[in-house]
């Protein structure tokens, strides 16, 4: 097994309670977002899309090469009908995000690879631990802020109708995809058919 992947999993296993606690608080969010859009959405919209569902925000995500982001655009504006201009305008905002990311991308896999160094040491270094989980913790910060900054201006970009269709849509595939986890489990989990 890949040690760096080992030790990074037990890593990150630190930050399980707070995204449990950030997914029930999505949640919430996500369905003040789709019933009430308003002057406040903007926030909601952020938690319920960039927090509550592992495709970074509003159907994309924002960390991926400009190839990818390209495409999940044109998917977002053919799925909301929207206008040239504000298909150029999204795009060139989740180009530029997804250009700051993968530096912060770059940093955390310096950080991983430095993790399974400390765990594999004959003695463990509690001072390099809390060293890695403060980094950790500030590259998601960063993270965060960056996705927040280019959720706002796309947000901006679209009307409130647009924003509530498309919360409604990540919503459904959200759940599609939680069906078909569901139900790959099952099949992992079933016992051979007996012969």
């Amino acid at each position: 097994m890949d040690m760096t992947n080992l030790t990074w999993n037990w890593f990150k296993r630190g930050v399980s309670v707070g995204a449990a606690a950030v997914a029930l608080t999505a949640a919430g969010a996500a369905v003040a977002a789709a019933s009430n859009p308003g002057p406040g959405s903007p926030p909601a919209l952020h938690m319920a899309m960039h927090h509550g569902g592992p495709s970074g925000g509003l159907g994309f995500r924002l960390g991926d090469d400009p190839q990818h982001v390209d495409r999940m655009v044109d998917r977002v504006a053919r799925d909301l009908a929207l206008s040239q201009a504000q298909a150029d305008q999204i795009r060139a905002i989740a180009r530029a995000a997804a250009q700051d990311l993968q530096g912060q991308r770059d940093k955390m896999r310096a950080l991983k690879e430095q993790a399974a160094r400390v765990w594999t040491q004959p003695q463990v270094d509690a001072a390099a631990v809390e060293s890695m989980r403060q980094q950790h913790m500030a590259l998601m910060d960063e993270r965060s802020r960056r996705i927040n900054r280019a959720l706002l201006e796309i947000s901006a970009v679209l009307t409130p109708e647009q924003r509530t269709q498309l919360v409604q849509r990540m919503q459904e595939r959200r759940h599609e995809r939680r069906q078909e986890r569901h139900e790959g489990a099952h099949r992992r989990n079933a016992p051979p058919p007996t012969q």
